[in-house]
């Protein structure tokens, strides 16, 4: 037995290992003693080493170890005798049996129907509606229920033995030549099929399961196994016999699912999985024989059937192309399209297009093999310009056009575009994969992998296959032909395959293995691009973006280099984006935000594409900004947009990121970043679809997601956690947009000079950034931050460096932008932030103390604008806090301000706290501000003060020159012409002195002076 491996958690011995050990015990007890039989209750605790999911816990040395000892426990489970078995063993009549096999169903036991007794006991209640009716419903849901029960740790292999129990008294009623109930007519066994696929959509539905695409699936390699029964004599050959058992299953079949998408979804991805596990072992393809059996499953939903053939060497149906266009895009044709490229024989060569024209009496006939064969060559010089017979290409199918004999003219054609890569010949692959694995790469970064080594070894067969594979069975495929199916995906498992793994999402997503790394997650994100695993990546930068499509600091990362060349596009895009805000993620339109404020800094002035005038960011942001805000604040979104969609997706992400995982234990920053991750990935499947496809998705996904925790009930472990979101809770849009009212400023402040050639061409460059004040964008501000206080104060470890409350973020951003507008605030709210601020600010989370340091600098810059029960309050407040360094830079500036405005009682506190933080970037002003006050309150206290500062920086190293600029700059611009003379005297004194005499600095202060009109 192997030990839990390095990486895993602390329970994987508990979890994982001592379970395997107890069974390998049983198993050997039974594989030592041959004579010894084991009676079971549980057919779940026998059969398997362990729960799904744990063996990947231990160390595993080499697979043959765990095949070796998985091998030991199904040997021993021949004899595990479990209790429905034994009462078949004992009670010989079938008719009794079924009797106490129904008490077992009704208590619950999973395996306690089998086929024959779900067939037999069907034709019992015939007349009762069937297996439709309310006592056998009451029955198999007693039947079903450890297949439903959250969190058991046998549903899946329950499930697994439903669906396999289910299709097996399909294939019986069909294919078995000794059916259980040899009299059922063809209506009755259609009826019998109708109702155990029902049953099992409902099963799925419950257990969030894929359990129906498993029974599909299943359904479907049965009928290739027994193949002889769709096929009859023909001379020398075989022929398809259209009333034989396998074409009037699958004729039931492919009649369930009618107009319903989810069912024909189902029914698609059974066809893929079948299809990629006929294939499995057979490196030139199944037998054709096999092949065109499967076939079955494709034919019946194939639009525009017209009938089969009466040979078994032509085509099993012909279609006519539907407005000139042969679609090879639906999941069943799809597929085979997608695998049969490398296969020695085609069983598409059985599909074929029938065209007629009113001058030939004959009709023209092409072979969807044909059709792919014809398909455009690519050119082996990549600069050599692409085929013309290309009609449209993107990174799922390539449209082409194919000439046909006159007077027939042409067709075209849809085609998964890797099925024409891989039928090319090896020296034109390398330029379908170029362009590919960048179309492809943000979707599936399995995918680019592959196409990147095939553009390097286009010959390499076995990459090839793997490519054929991986693109038949890809989940945006089938995300994109039902993106409800997102939701059963982590647990989905067909003909036998694991289910989905961890590394499998990281793989599509382009991230590396393992946990994400610590540190912050802008600079991981740069060095990812700079030289990390998507340096040498063409799409790196699409990468990045999508990436950092997060709320939070996240969406301002590189926000000046995202302007690029293509200026004019960009701001287009990004006011757009705000205009339909419903649509977008709160991400986007966070990064929206900060891309157009960034904008209006560097080149306000746009010309906007299919305008006839230039328009100044600077005049139209703050109206947008507001109209954004209010949009979102105050709105109720239909039901099918992002807006009402964004937050139980996210939740339907979590859950199947948590599902991967489990049941190991899963990192709350790894977690929530792979949840980000999935839902920007499933954002972009969703645009690509039609606007009423992808408005069904987000409904149908958002329906079925799990519910967010209700208010007071669980706290979020994360503010970025989508079981917090909620409207009435903490809503994530609104506080994203706000983030970024607030991160903006930032980034701008932070901005380098523009280069002269970004501030040149159109408009005119800036670097001084104009303020986005306006009276309707304080108003909604002072709205949102009037609300009471919602959720807790949480951090997150996703980038979220700012306030938890929704109501604090918008008084954050208000104090950003118009920081004088605090005083508009009521004095409930005022007091609220104020009594708010943290006893021990060293200590908090950083979005309360960033709030708290905006809140303190308002206050010491417009103190006259508050009442002095406020500003008593916060002297205050600052007073009893724990010391230390931020405590002492709030007091300062408090104080500072306080002093300025008239409050002289606070002098020696004051200049006792200058002192102190003499070298820290506060002290100029708060210099100034006390000479400000010592002029209106103490004139003669001005030069002993200005004496005393200065002499004390200089003595602890400090840096004199910003203090003489700040204090006594300000000073010489004093309303008292006493305090004026005096601040130009001291300067005076002071240039013929180092370090000012040289200083560049002063020299321009005194100049600014003396073209005021008073010579210093």
């Amino acid at each position: 037995m192997p030990e839990p491996r390095s990486q895993a958690g602390p329970l994987a011995r508990e979890l994982a290992r001592e379970p395997i050990e107890e069974a390998l015990r049983y198993a050997g007890a039974l594989l030592d003693n041959p004579s010894w039989t084991r009676l079971t209750a549980d057919f779940f605790g026998g059969n398997t080493i362990a729960a799904p999911g744990l063996t990947t816990e231990l160390a595993w040395e080499r697979p043959e170890q765990y095949l070796e000892l998985s091998g030991r426990v199904g040997l021993a489970a021949k004899r595990h005798v479990h209790l429905p078995a034994l009462v078949r063993a004992l009670v010989p009549d079938p008719e009794k049996a079924d009797e106490r096999l129904l008490l077992l169903a009704e208590l619950g036991f999973v395996d306690a129907l089998g086929p024959a007794e779900l067939g037999r006991l069907e034709r019992r209640w015939r007349d009762g509606g069937a297996l439709d009716g309310a006592e056998p419903d009451r029955i198999l849901r007693h039947l079903e229920w450890m297949a439903v029960e959250p969190g058991h740790a046998g549903a899946e292999v329950a499930q697994l033995r439903i669906a396999s129990a289910y299709e097996r008294c399909i294939t019986s009623a069909y294919l078995d030549p000794k059916p259980a109930v040899p009299s059922r007519s063809h209506a009755e066994a259609r009826a019998l099929t109708h109702a155990l696929l029902g049953r099992l959509e409902r099963l799925g539905r419950l257990a969030v399961s894929a359990v129906l695409d498993q029974a599909l699936t299943l359904l479907a390699l049965r009928t290739v196994e027994q193949w002889q029964r769709a096929w009859t004599p023909a001379g020398e050959g075989l022929r398809l016999d259209e009333h034989s058992p396998g074409p009037r299953l699958w004729g039931a079949v492919a009649a369930w699912p009618g107009l319903d998408g989810s069912r024909r979804a189902a029914y698609g991805r059974a066809a893929r999985a079948a299809w990629i596990a006929v294939e499995a072992g057979a490196e030139e393809g199944p037998p054709l024989l096999l092949a065109r059996t499967l076939m079955l499953t494709t034919r019946p939903l194939s639009s525009g059937a017209q009938g089969a053939t009466a040979d078994g060497n032509s085509a099993l149906w012909t279609t006519a192309p539907v407005r000139g266009l042969v679609w090879l895009l639906d999941p069943e044709i799809e597929a085979v399209a997608l695998l049969s490229a490398r296969w020695k024989e085609q069983p598409i060569e059985s599909l074929e297009v029938t065209l007629v024209h009113p001058d030939r009496k004959e009709p023209l006939r092409r072979t969807y093999a044909d059709l792919l064969a014809r398909a455009p060559s690519a050119p082996v010089d990549p600069s050599a310009p692409a085929d013309p017979n290309i009609v449209a290409l993107d990174e799922r199918a390539c449209a082409y056009r194919v000439s046909l004999p006159e007077p027939f003219g042409e067709v075209r054609v849809a085609a998964p575009v890797e099925a024409l890569l891989l039928r090319a010949p090896p020296e034109q692959r390398p330029w379908w994969a170029r362009g590919l694995k960048v179309a492809q790469g943000i979707h599936d970064g399995g995918a680019y992998e592959l196409l990147d080594a095939i553009e390097q070894d286009p010959a390499d067969g076995e990459r090839t296959r793997v490519l054929a594979r991986r693109a038949a069975g890809a989940l945006w495929r089938q995300v994109r032909d039902h993106p409800a199916f997102l939701r059963v995906w982590a647990g989905a498992r067909t003909a036998g395959e694991l289910r989905p793994s961890v590394d499998e999402l990281r793989a599509i997503l382009s991230e590396p293995p393992g946990p994400l790394a610590e540190g912050d997650l802008g600079a991981l994100l740069l060095d990812r691009v700079r030289r990390g695993c998507w340096s040498k990546r063409p799409d790196r930068l699409a990468l990045l973006l999508q990436a950092s499509e997060i709320p939070g600091a996240l969406a301002a990362l590189a926000a000046d280099t995202r302007l690029g060349s293509n200026y004019e596009k960009r701001v287009a895009d990004a006011l757009d984006c705000l205009v339909r805000a419903d649509e977008q993620p709160a991400a986007r339109l966070a990064r929206a935000v900060v891309l157009l404020r960034v904008a209006a800094a560097r080149q306000p002035l746009v010309h906007l594409p299919g305008q006839a005038w230039s328009i100044d960011l600077r005049d139209i942001l703050p109206e947008h900004f507001a109209r954004l805000l209010d949009g979102i604040a105050s709105g109720s979104p239909a039901r099918d947009t992002m807006a009402a969609c964004e937050a139980p997706l996210l939740r339907l992400c979590a859950d199947a990121v948590g599902r991967l995982f489990s049941p190991k234990p899963l990192l709350v920053r790894d977690g929530l970043w792979l949840t980000y991750r999935l839902f920007q990935w499933l954002c972009a499947q969703l645009e690509t679809l039609a606007p009423d496809a992808r408005r069904a998705g987000m409904l149908a996904l958002a329906d079925s997601a799990p519910g967010a925790f209700p208010a007071g009930s669980i706290a979020p472990r994360d503010r970025l956690d989508p079981f917090g979101f909620d409207r009435d809770i903490f809503d994530h849009r609104l506080a994203a947009v706000l983030h970024a009212l607030c991160a903006m400023q930032e980034v701008v402040l932070a901005l380098p000079p523009a280069p002269p050639e970004e501030s040149a061409g159109v408009g005119h460059g800036t670097t001084s950034p104009a303020s986005m004040a306006s009276e309707a964008l304080a108003r909604c501000l002072l709205e949102i931050a009037e609300r009471e206080p919602g959720t807790p104060d949480v951090g997150s470890v996703l980038s979220w460096e700012a306030p938890a409350d929704v109501p604090d973020l918008a008084l954050q951003a208000l104090l950003w932008i118009e920081p004088e507008s605090l005083s508009r605030l009521s004095a409930s709210a005022q007091r609220r932030r104020i009594d708010a601020l943290p006893v021990e600010p060293d200590a908090g989370l950083a979005g309360s103390r960033r709030l708290g340091e905006l809140l303190v600098l308002a206050v010491a810059d417009h103190p006259a604008l508050f009442a002095p029960e406020q500003r008593a309050a916060l002297e205050s407040r600052l007073r009893a806090m724990k010391d230390g360094p931020i405590a002492r830079r709030w007091r300062l500036a408090v104080w500072a301000g306080l002093f300025a405005a008239g409050e002289q009682r606070l002098g020696a506190d004051l200049r006792a706290l200058l002192l102190e933080q003499i070298s820290e970037d506060a002290a100029p002003v708060a210099f100034a501000r006390l000479l400000e006050g010592l002029a209106a309150g103490d004139p003669g206290q001005v030069e002993p003060v200005v004496a005393s500062v200065l002499a004390e920086a200089r003595a602890r190293g400090a840096r004199l020159v910003p203090l003489a600029i700040t204090g006594l700059g300000r000073l010489a611009l004093h309303r008292d012409a006493g305090a004026r003379a005096a601040g130009r005297r001291m300067l005076a004194a002071l240039v013929a002195e180092p370090p000012f005499r040289d200083d560049p600095d002063m020299a321009g202060l005194l100049q600014f002076l003396k073209q005021a009109g008073d010579a210093a």
